[in-house]
């Protein structure tokens, strides 16, 4: 709260200063996303479209390819490196095909919470820097921080502790960290696309996996499976990046707008996925009936102690940086 009333305060501030400057100059910025209209994701890029365009008096507009048009996340990005393609909101783990040094914030149980993670943006902290610095040289530039909730375990029978995990058929997505991840916490990891998820758990091809509360709920998965146990083992890093050689093209009063309205946009993001996943929290649990069991009910530490050796695995600056922000926030 107290951030969000510190980003309004300091637009009114920014936005007296730039109505006094010129945007003489016109451009068009393509921007894509996977998401449809209605979730967050998507509602948050058509907020700062008009955000930009309102505060520049309509000399930045925006072309909005969402619903994933374009393709994956994966695809949005090459297209930026190519130059046919500005903007894109995509998950974390993309970006690391560009700087493998992202991979870090994939690791377990290396925030507490989404609070935790997402005020990283705005803390003026050396993790922040850091953070910018090096999605720099993968090529972009951040513009909005905007994660989604932690991970957390959804499994046909409650999970409280490793033991509880011990042998469970668990869906990962194709990635080395998270595969180590859920052998060390104890499940037996298989790799299978989100879009197959569905099936796979109603057959029993796999019988846990994890996201947040929205994605339990709006991929149906509370369908074939029960029990949501609040592990929040995993972060969900998600943003909205631009070409880092487009951006220094653009005058720097544009460059300003842009970075203001990407901080407006956090706190947009933000309140909108706190108020769907209270809704479906609402739906879930007090209405359908479905097993919610509380961080406080979970042995976090035996999972932490299970999963610490990975951080020697994958020891860098940036790591160093993460670890030391956690320790204060």
């Amino acid at each position: 709260m107290k951030k969000s009333i510190v980003i309004i305060l300091s637009s009114f501030i920014i936005i007296a200063v730039l109505t006094s400057v010129s945007f003489s100059a016109t451009y068009e910025i393509k921007v894509a996303d996977v998401t449809n209209i209605g979730s967050p994701a998507a509602e948050s890029i058509i907020y700062f479209a008009k955000r930009v365009e309102k505060m520049t008096s309509g000399s930045i507009k925006f072309d909005l390819l969402l619903g994933g048009v374009l393709g994956g996340e994966k695809e949005t990005l090459e297209e930026i490196k190519m130059g046919t393609l500005q903007m894109s909101r995509v998950g974390l783990a993309p970006l690391t095909t560009f700087n493998a040094k992202l991979n870090i914030f994939y690791l377990p149980f290396l925030f507490n919470d989404r609070e935790q993670m997402a005020f990283i943006s705005g803390s003026g902290t050396p993790l922040e820097k850091a953070l910018n610095n090096e999605i720099e040289k993968a090529g972009f530039k951040l513009i909005a921080w905007i994660p989604f909730d932690m991970r957390s375990i959804f499994a046909k029978k409650p999970i409280k502790n490793p033991d509880d995990l011990n042998g469970v058929k668990y869906r990962v997505a194709e990635s080395e960290i998270l595969v180590e991840s859920i052998k060390a916490m104890g499940g037996n990891p298989t790799p299978i696309a989100w879009t197959e998820l569905y099936t796979s758990l109603q057959t029993g091809v796999v019988n846990a996996a994890d996201n947040d509360v929205v994605g339990y709920y709006t991929g149906k998965l509370f369908e074939v499976v029960n029990y949501f146990s609040e592990t929040n083992q995993f972060a969900n890093p998600a943003l909205l990046v631009m070409s880092l050689d487009y951006f220094n093209s653009l005058p720097s009063n544009f460059q300003e707008v842009l970075i203001l309205a990407g901080k407006q946009t956090e706190a947009y993001f933000t309140a909108a996925l706190q108020a769907m996943t209270k809704e479906y929290k609402k739906i879930l649990f007090d209405e359908l009936g479905k097993i919610f069991i509380a961080n406080q009910e979970i042995d976090i530490s035996a999972f932490r102690e299970r999963t610490g050796k990975l951080y020697e695995r994958y020891e860098c600056d940036l790591l160093d940086e993460v670890l030391a922000y956690t320790k204060n926030y």
